[in-house]
């Protein structure tokens, strides 16, 4: 794609576009390990300083899903060096991958449902996957700080997962066909 204003304009209106479905995709390539969001501010660099050799009507949503699961990757690597998370093995990886594709619009009714269905738990569940997502703390700290096994929370967290998994399915099979 030249990079001509309009060219520009038109790249990113398409990475606004898709910014959701990227977050998303991104996020289901890392379960349990933090830094999507960092993975996802390198994806989009990555991609504006690729946006030249994006060919204008080809697959934009699979380009820059491949350029993703390249940064997860590196961002693993990273975090194995570091950490102790476990990783998860990269054929796996790539084959889940080629499942998870959504359109915007379907990434769209996700997230939707998944505000919905989250809305309905009680405020013990809600704060608990809150500390899960969005918090660098253990789940032994938070264990510590709500007073309750880890392994108790850890059964609460697959509950939870489940129920929001089944509400998020209900949400979608409700919405009209197209």
């Amino acid at each position: 794609m030249p990079t001509s204003l309009e060219h520009q304009r038109e790249f990113i209106g398409l990475i606004t576009q898709h910014q959701a479905s990227l977050r998303a995709y991104i996020i289901s390539l890392m379960p349990g390990l933090p830094g999507a969001a960092d993975v996802l501010q390198e994806t989009n660099l990555i991609l504006w300083e690729k946006r030249g050799k994006f060919e204008a009507g080809s697959n934009f949503i699979a380009w820059s899903f491949s350029i993703a699961r390249f940064e997860v990757q590196n961002h693993k690597r990273k975090v194995q060096k570091t950490e102790s998370h476990r990783v998860l093995n990269e054929e796996l990886v790539a084959e889940l991958s080629a499942t998870c594709i959504f359109t915007p619009q379907e990434s769209d009714s996700r997230i939707i449902a998944l505000e919905h269905c989250l809305s309905k738990l009680n405020v013990k569940e809600y704060n608990l996957i809150k500390h899960r997502y969005h918090s660098n703390e253990s789940l032994m700290s938070y264990s510590q700080s709500v007073g309750r096994p880890v392994g108790s929370l850890r059964v609460t967290l697959h509950r939870i997962r489940t129920a929001l998994r089944g509400c998020i399915d209900s949400q979608l099979n409700s919405l009209p066909r197209a």
